[in-house]
């Protein structure tokens, strides 16, 4: 049927002619219907609801509906009512009274109606089919004449409480619309449904047209009637008799919202349209009023006020029967409004009843004028029945508020009620929950003789003696948590007991709102949130805070025990370093130290625990100088060196630090972090030791490369030593000094090398290549050597290498020497035994040589030893087993000899070795023919020499046999055929020198061959066989292997064959290759075992021959056999056709004796006929002649071959079956949704979905192949094809066709196959539910908290879907939520946001969809919380300190020290941080300490002036707000540290200026100030002994660099002073007990070079030349070296007049104390400096002052290599540093007096080098004890 959508404007009137039959008319809130609406169908349907059917259970009182159980779990229908009928009371049982008795129209009218109403109950049988009492109780009631006689229901002997509604009439009289159970209005839904306005301010009746008229039965209205306002009483001035009311206004009665009356404190006096103030009149019962303090409807009953919307709270169900009956005769009425516009019975019976339960949300609805104003109307005793029925025509909204008002509030009743509805049921009994497990311990014993002290009722008592009760016990203790346990994370099973053995049920207190822990029924507890120290907050009574949890404890009974349970969060714990292992001892440092030698590699493991087993990162990594690196082990921090060593003179120590963090630094445990200071420092690496030692040496002849010994040096730490400056130093002979530059390596004889060693880096002295080496002109080389480790500098040494003489050079040979007596000259001497030329025979030398050999007539000897012959042994008296002797000389390069004799041993000379070797297949008859070879003799010379064949003597035993040279061999040969027998020969022969001559003898057997051996297998011919037949081995005689004949010989010589062989019998025939065949027709000569002999014969190719007879057996010819196969396949109607295979046989025959014959014979042989299938004719088929029925076939067979063997196969028979008709079948199981309209039928459950169901047939046997050609449907919904598959056809829709979800569709289905066989079969298709959407919640999680759960925010998003892909009815969503919240829709989804900001706490909605096809509707709630907001918590950076010496606007700081350092900061951290909060506003509560907008602190004052020193503390409370308004404070101490005092780093001796004579102001010590504040300017004062000898002088304007000056001249001694250093804060510190040490002046020393032509080379000559000849000091010689100085010229340069003119040029002054120099120099007389004589060769010469106060000053010289050990006191050596070859210098020692005082001395020294030199270089003066500078 075709949708037609129009647009309506007005109303819609349906006339007869004239007349109006009725009409829809619109309003704002609903459409009006006027007239019947009749429903012809037999369904009425809301949303997808059967309302027929839910009213009909709910009439039975069913218990079996979802939507009746909120009524089936109440008991007595009395509390259906509200308290609003009890607080009427009795006035308003005799207000019924009055109306029932003053008002016969209306108890007339509605007795009409229930007689009008055929579903009104009547009779005991209709109240007993509802499930009521039957009547056979005498105080039940259970008639409508008792409930009419009493006025209500009640029981005849219980006293019915004032005020109690029972009965119709009274129902009536009040206002209440009674009808049958079909005319029930009990819900929201139906009120709307019949047009009412269910919500609404206002709801009076507005006639715009026509006329408002009461009749005797009906309020009638022509034209629209339209509720928008309220009906006032004061419209009304009277009614009359016939009930119509006069007006005050014009005829048309027009009410507006304005007109209503509204009763603030009045009151309402039934019976009576006035409006009267209670101050004028006296209330009595029934009287109403709306209270507007109380906001309150109240009825007057009983001398008091009671409200009348007050519920009760319990409903019980079983009186649900009962509250029909009253619903019935409520509901009666309105089956009368039906002629007035309204609902007809038809209509009304369609009111869903699972919406009864909703009928008490109406009541909030209805405004208070509303209510009013229908009281205005009903209160009235003498309302006539057109009144009344004026009543019954109100708005909707006046009328369902009354409906609803009375009929609402299943919820409280009060103990009176309970006994009203007692009285009512007609019984005193109630039911009593039994179902449950005794609990009383004491049962059976403990109930005889035991009062259980119960009193009243029954319940009470039962529960005593059954079910007593004692709340369960709670065992489980605090508890204890590690922090940061994850939340879902079980902290303990609850565990309690229980007196009773009830199972508990575990839940948590309503007052525990913390929500950090859940707790499930089982009672196992587990975190809810992170868990954090934060959480301990409450004292659990041992001063330790934790987290108090109330949990509670309930048995099956309801007995509950709260008890709390504190969990104490322990705050977790920094993660530790500990020493050794991870057991070992907690370490807050470490420090360590390592030599500078020290290796790459691990220094330490420092290891590292966590008290929580927490994950610990290292995050440390290396040092900044990345000498040392820091790497994780996993359990440890290995700390490693870097670099494969250090420098101590670089840097001492190294100082770092290693951070190891737990898991929860990252989320925010500032304090989960430990650092650990490393100081790791650095000793200097001592340097090694050198002595002066003397190496192994070596032999004056030894070879290049020859090792003289290693240098040794010491090293205290082990350190790898690197040897260096291996310079010569000095030669001698015999302990005697060779000067250098004698020799230059010339000659080994006369001119050696002075410098001929090397040495490695590892102290490895060897020979150099090409050097010559003369232990008499040198035996001794010295030379300088130093050594160094990787952190020093070099320390050299003297080391001697020792040079020994030659020695005779050692000779050896390479083995015993041979030659053979046929070696001619020139042919090496060899050391193989044979004597034949190998290895030549060697002499070798330990050292180069020259060789010579004697006797040199018979050897000869190379350069390399190597010997040979120097003549010819062959032909000389020299023969095999004799010896030659000789001996042999070596000498070396220093023609030192060496002899050593030798022998050499002469070897035969062998004769060549024969050997004859047979050729073993010709020793035999056979192969002994002539040209055959027998043997093969072959030779081998040991020598090699040449052999001639033709020289073989050959002697034979016999005169056959003869020898023949073939190539280098000879063969022994027969020249005719040998007879078998024995025979031998010998051979002879020398080689080409005949020393020799070799005999063989060889002696061999010639065989008998073999004649040969005939063999064959047993033979056989069939008796059918024909000339040509083979032979063969088969006992058949005619299949198989030929008969074959073979001929072996044994032993077979030369492969011999038979060559020639035949038969003596011709009827056998042999063929060439032994075959078998006949040469005649068998059948007629020879039967069945009839033997045929004859002999054969047979010659090889050799000659010979032999002969055996053979016999051959005659086979039987068998007959031919049949095998039948039937053909099965077509014994049915449907194949048994003309020429349909019946049987097929196949005919074989062992002799194959085609062609074969068959023959038919038998019953029915007529009936079939044989058809050969192939020429040889051995396969046949037996067909049938016609159509075969259904009967059984009997036939014989013969079958017979070509021989004319044959076999008979009688009594064979077949029977033909009926066809089968086929079995319907089918894919699976079938369904069909129950909104189809065209479509396949499927196999899913679903009905709509997946594969289309498809019919099938099967046959139990292919009988020809059946199949199905057409189907047919007895249902005309399914509609089936050809080929099976199953549609339901748009012309019959399942959809519309009364068959709904859960019922099934059957057909029977025909089908015929292609053979015409016609079947059947039924069908059946479950008709499946189409679904209402799903609606899926989908939370906004991140808004579900007081935070951002505020208006707008989203906080569930409502989608949809569909199952079945239907349109969903987006626009139909009904929504119900908790107050605060609103649904938005928003496309296809619903948006659920709060109207403002909400409160923590647990929210629900519902909501309600449909689908385009309506067939249910889905009704869905969802709950959600709000999580509680975090205030915040104070987070620091650290703990604070400040300085006592910090003013205003100082940092508090993290560090320590209180002034450098990060600031310190608080923060606040939110858990959960829910929308990002953060602090807006943050401040201080002490306005000593301010806290900016960032969080960081500072001082407002100066500390020391706030009272406050070091170590107090400064408190402050630090309150903030966040943007969300969540406010909290905590506390923050401040600790005042100290201000330290000033030190000194080091003072620092000014030890230059130590001297007497210096002027004031000299610098005498200097030092630094430093004062971690800082606090400049500071104060330095002296104290002390000699303080007065001294002043302060400040160096800088911070006065932090000062200077102890000489306050005068300095004076000799010691000065002991005291120093007080104090900062600007005051804080001072002392130095006391220091000291300076004021010494003499230091001397002048200066050193000369000295440039003259004379050339002194020792001490005496150098004094002599330098002008004192007698070295004493007496007569000098004026102008000399020496007499200048004594003159005046030290300290000048000058030139000398005396003797060879020299020029003395001063180069270098110093001052020193001491002329003497240590190895590092820096001393003595080293502080001169170079002296560069590069330019001229000059000696030096250094001048001091002889004073007793100079140090150093030598007696004697040392020119050795030092160190000297003979311990000559004041004895020194001077020594050449830096030089190109530095060494000790040859020097000496003079003193002298001058003329005149010289600074101050008047006598003087010099110390002077020997010779001169030309080097650049500084002079050390080094103690003869001391090694080498």
């Amino acid at each position: 049927m075709a949708r037609v959508i129009s647009e309506l404007s007005g109303s819609l009137i349906f006339k007869s002619g004239s007349t109006v039959l009725g009409g829809f008319v619109p309003s704002a809130n609903a459409l009006g219907l006027t007239g019947s609406l009749n429903i012809s169908g037999s369904k009425l349907t809301f949303n997808g609801s059967d309302v027929i059917q839910r009213i009909t259970t709910l009439e039975a009182g069913g218990s079996g509906t979802q939507s009746l159980a909120p009524l089936n779990t109440h008991t007595a229908s009395i509390n259906t009512f509200t308290q609003s009928y009890y607080i009427a009371s009795a006035s308003s049982d005799s207000r019924v009274d009055s109306l029932e008795t003053s008002n016969t129209t209306n108890t007339a009218a509605i007795s009409s109606l229930q007689s009008n109403t055929s579903s009104y109950y009547k009779t005991t049988k209709q109240l007993t089919d509802l499930g009521f009492l039957s009547s056979s109780n005498s105080s039940i009631v259970s008639s409508s004449a008792q409930i009419a006689g009493y006025g209500y229901i009640t029981s005849a002997s219980v006293t019915v409480p004032a005020g109690t509604v029972s009965s119709s009439a009274q129902i009536s009289t009040l206002g209440y619309i009674t009808g049958s159970p079909e005319g029930s209005i009990s819900s929201s839904a139906q009120i709307t449904a019949l047009g009412f306005a269910s919500t609404g301010s206002v709801g009076g009746i507005f006639v715009t047209t026509g006329s408002f008229k009461a009749t005797t039965n009906n309020l009638q209205i022509t034209g629209a009637l339209d509720v928008s306002g309220s009906i006032s009483a004061k419209s009304f001035t009277s009614i009359d008799s016939t009930g119509t009311p006069t007006l005050s206004s014009p005829s048309n009665l027009i009410l507006s919202a304005s007109d209503a009356v509204v009763f603030s404190n009045a009151v309402l006096r039934p019976g009576k349209f006035a409006n009267q103030n209670t101050a004028s009149m006296s209330s009595v019962d029934g009287d109403v009023m709306f209270n507007t303090s109380s906001n309150q409807l109240q009825v007057y009953s009983g001398s008091a006020w009671h409200n009348v919307l007050d519920g009760d709270t319990t409903i019980s169900g079983s009186a649900h029967s009962q509250r029909l009956a009253i619903s019935s005769s409520l509901a009666t009425t309105i089956a009368g409004l039906d002629a007035s516009g309204f609902a007809t019975d038809a209509e009304l019976t369609s009111i869903s009843s699972s919406a009864h339960t909703q009928r008490s949300a109406l009541v909030a609805a209805l405004s208070q004028s509303a209510r009013i104003a229908r009281l205005q109307i009903t209160a009235s005793s003498s309302t006539s029945a057109s009144a009344h029925t004026q009543r019954n025509a109100l708005s909707s909204s006046a009328a369902s508020a009354l409906r609803t008002e009375y009929l609402a509030g299943d919820t409280a009743l009060s103990a009176s009620a309970h006994t009203a509805r007692k009285q009512i049921t007609g019984s005193s009994s109630a039911n009593y929950d039994g179902n449950r497990i005794v609990s009383n311990t004491n049962l059976p014993a403990g109930v005889f003789n035991n009062n259980f002290g119960t009193s009243g009722s029954i319940d009470k008592f039962i529960d005593a003696v059954f079910f007593p009760n004692t709340a369960p016990s709670i065992s489980t203790g605090n508890q204890v948590q590690a922090e940061f346990t994850t939340s879902g994370s079980t902290i303990t099973t609850l565990a309690g007991s229980d007196a009773e053995s009830q199972p508990i049920s575990w839940s948590l207190a309503a007052s525990y709102t913390d929500d950090y822990v859940r707790v499930s029924s089982a009672g196992v507890l587990k975190w809810n949130a992170l868990s954090t120290a934060s959480m301990n907050t409450v004292d659990r009574g041992d001063g330790e805070l934790a987290h108090p949890v109330i949990v509670r404890a309930t048995d099956s009974f309801s007995g509950a025990t709260n008890k709390t349970i504190y969990i104490r969060v322990t705050p977790n714990a920094a993660p530790v370093w500990r020493e050794t292992s991870v057991g070992g001892n907690i370490i807050t440092s470490y420090s360590t130290t390592v030599s500078e030698a020290n290796g790459s590699g691990e220094i330490v493991k420092l290891y590292y625990t966590d008290a929580e087993s927490d994950s610990i990162t290292l995050t440390s990594s290396s040092h900044s100088t990345g000498h040392f690196s820091i790497t994780d082990g996993g359990t440890y921090a290995s700390i490693a060196q870097v670099p494969s060593m250090l420098d101590y003179e670089t840097r001492t120590q190294y100082v770092f630090t290693a951070s190891i963090q737990d898991e929860h630094y990252g989320a925010g445990d500032v304090d989960s972090i430990t650092h650990i200071p490393i100081t790791i420092n650095v000793s200097d690496n001592a340097s090694p030791t050198l002595n002066n030692q003397s190496l192994a040496g070596l032999n004056e002849n030894s070879a290049d490369g020859t090792g003289a010994g290693s240098i040794t040096a010491n090293d205290s730490e082990g350190n790898a030593l690197t040897f260096t400056n291996f310079t010569l130093a000095g030669l001698e002979l015999d302990g005697s000094v060779v000067s250098q530059g004698t020799y230059s390596g010339g000659s080994q004889l006369t001119d050696p090398h002075e410098d001929p060693f090397q040495m490695s880096s590892a102290g490895v002295v060897t020979r150099k290549a090409g050097v010559f080496l003369n232990s008499d002109l040198i035996n001794s080389y010295i030379y300088s050597a130093s050594v160094n480790d990787a952190y020093n500098t070099s320390v050299a040494a003297a080391i001697t290498i020792p040079v020994a003489d030659d020695t005779a050079a050692s000779l050896s040979t390479n083995g015993t020497f041979y030659i053979i007596e046929s070696s001619t000259n020139g042919t090496n001497i060899t050391t193989a035994t044979s004597g034949i030329p190998g290895t030549q025979a060697d002499f070798d030398a330990n050292q180069a040589v020259t060789w010579t050999v004697n006797p040199s007539a018979k050897f000869a000897v190379d350069s390399n030893g190597s010997l040979s012959l120097n003549y010819n042994i062959s032909g000389s008296s020299d023969i095999g087993g004799g010896t030659i002797e000789g001996s042999i000389t070596a000498s070396n390069a220093f023609a030192t000899i060496t002899q050593q004799t030798f022998t050499v041993n002469v070897t035969d000379n062998a004769g060549p070795t024969l050997t004859a070797t047979p050729t073993s297949a010709n020793l035999n008859t056979n192969g002994a023919r002539s040209g055959s070879t027998l043997y093969s003799i072959s030779y081998s010379d040991p020598e090699g020499d040449t052999v001639d064949l033709t020289e073989l003597v050959f002697t034979p035993s016999n005169a056959a046999l003869i020898n023949t040279v073939v190539g280098s061999e000879v063969a022994i040969r027969p020249n005719a055929s040998l007879a078998a027998g024995d025979y031998n020969f010998t051979a002879s022969l020398a080689d080409v020198h005949g020393f020799e001559t070799k005999t063989i003898s060889q002696s061999f057997t010639i065989a008998q061959a073999d004649n040969g051996t005939l063999t064959a297998s047993p033979l056989y011919l069939i008796e059918s066989a024909t000339s040509g037949s083979n032979i063969v081995q088969n006992s058949d005689g005619r299949t198989g292997t030929q008969g074959d004949l073979n001929i072996s010989y044994s032993p077979n010589y030369n492969s011999a064959v038979y060559n020639s062989i035949s038969s003596s019998n011709h009827q056998i025939v042999v063929d060439s290759d032994g075959g078998l065949t006949t040469s005649i027709n068998i059948s007629g000569s020879y039967s069945s075992g009839d033997p045929i002999t004859s002999i054969i014969y047979w010659t090889d190719q050799y000659g010979n021959a032999d002969n055996t007879a053979i016999t051959v057996n005659t086979a039987l010819d068998s007959s031919p056999s049949a095998s039948f196969t039937n053909q099965t396949g077509n014994y049915n109607t449907n194949e048994a056709i003309s020429e349909s295979v019946m049987v097929t046989f196949t005919v074989s025959d062992d002799e194959t004796g085609t062609p074969y014959t068959a023959s038919l014979s038998g019953t029915d042989a007529a009936k079939l006929n044989l058809v050969p299938q192939n020429a040889a004719s051995s396969s046949w088929q037996i067909q049938a002649v016609e159509q075969l029925v259904t009967q059984s076939y009997s036939y014989n067979v013969r079958v017979r071959d070509n021989f004319g063997k044959h076999s008979d196969y009688d009594g064979r028979s077949f029977t033909i079956a009926a066809a089968d008709t086929g079995t319907l079948g089918q894919n699976g199981t079938f369904f069909a949704i129950e909104s189809l309209v065209a479509g396949n039928i499927v196999l899913n459950a679903d009905g709509r979905t997946g594969t289309q169901g498809q019919l099938s047939v099967s046959y139990d046997a292919s009988e020809g192949s059946p199949s199905v050609q057409s189907y047919t449907s007895s249902n005309n919904i399914i509609v089936v094809d050809n080929s099976g598959n199953l549609t339901v056809a748009a012309s019959n829709p399942i959809s519309g066709s009364g068959t709904v979800s859960g019922g099934s569709l059957g057909s029977t289905i025909t089908f015929t196959d292609n053979y015409g066989n016609v079947g059947s079969g039924s069908i059946a298709v479950s008709v499946t539910t189409n679904n209402a959407p799903d609606i899926i919640f989908s939370d906004t999680s991140g808004n579900l908290n007081t935070n951002l759960a505020r208006s707008g925010s989203t906080l569930t998003t409502l989608s949809f879907s569909d199952t079945e892909s239907d349109t969903i009815l987006y626009d139909n969503f009904v929504g119900a939520e908790s107050a605060g919240l609103n649904f938005k829709k928003s496309g296809n989804t619903y948006l659920v946001q709060p109207t403002g900001s909400l409160a923590a706490g647990s929210y629900t909605i519902s909501g309600s969809i449909t689908d385009n096809h309506g067939f249910s509707t889905n009704t869905e709630s969802h709950t959600f919380a709000i999580a509680q907001a975090d205030n915040g918590t104070l987070s620091t950076n650290g703990t604070f300190y400040i300085i006592e010496s910090a003013v205003s606007q100082s940092q508090v700081v993290t560090n320590s020290n209180g002034r450098t350092g990060t600031q310190g900061q608080v923060g606040v951290n939110y858990s959960p941080s829910y929308g990002s909060p953060a602090f807006t506003t943050i401040s201080s509560s002490n306005h000593q300490i301010v806290v900016d907008g960032s969080g960081n602190l500072e001082s407002s004052i100066n500390i020391a002036s706030g009272s406050y020193s070091s170590g107090d503390t400064i408190s402050t409370t630090i309150n903030w707000t966040d943007q969300y308004g969540n406010s909290d404070s905590s506390a923050i101490n401040i600790n005042v540290t100290a201000n330290q005092a000033p030190t000194v780093a080091s003072f620092t001796d000014v030890t230059a200026n130590w001297t007497a004579s210096n002027a004031q102001g000299t610098d005498l010590v200097t030092f630094s100030i430093s004062d971690v504040e800082s606090n400049e300017p500071y104060t330095v004062t002296l104290s002390g002994a000699q303080s007065s000898e001294l002043q302060v002088n400040y160096l800088n304007a911070a006065s932090s660099s000062v200077a102890i000056e000489a306050a005068s001249s300095t004076t000799e001694g010691t000065k002991n002073y005291n120093v007080r250093i104090t900062d600007k804060f005051g804080k001072l510190t002392d130095y006391t007990g220091r000291t300076i040490s004021i010494a003499a002046q230091p001397f002048s020393v200066y050193g000369y070079g000295i440039d003259w032509a004379a050339n002194p080379s020792s001490q005496a000559q150098f004094i002599a030349t330098a002008g004192d000849s007698g070295a004493d000091e007496v007569g000098i010689e004026a102008g000399s070296v020496i007499a200048k100085l004594q003159s005046g010229s030290i300290g000048a340069t000058y030139t000398t007049t005396y003797g060879a003119t020299a020029t003395v040029t001063l180069y270098h002054s110093s001052s020193t104390l001491t002329t003497m120099d240590d190895n590092n120099g820096g001393n003595g007389i080293s502080n001169l400096g170079y002296f560069n004589f590069s330019g001229t060769s000059q000696h030096v010469l250094i001048v001091f002052p002889s004073s007793s106060a100079l140090g150093g000053k030598p007696v004697s010289m040392y020119d050795g290599v030092p160190p000297d050990g003979t311990g000559t006191v004041n004895e020194f050596y001077l020594y050449a540093k830096d030089a190109s070859i530095p060494g000790t210098l040859g020097s000496g020692v003079y003193y002298f007096d001058t003329e005149n005082a010289v600074q101050g001395h008047s006598r003087w020294g010099m110390i002077f080098a020997e010779g001169k030199n030309t080097n650049n270089s500084r002079a050390f003066l080094m103690p003869d004890s001391s090694s080498a500078p």
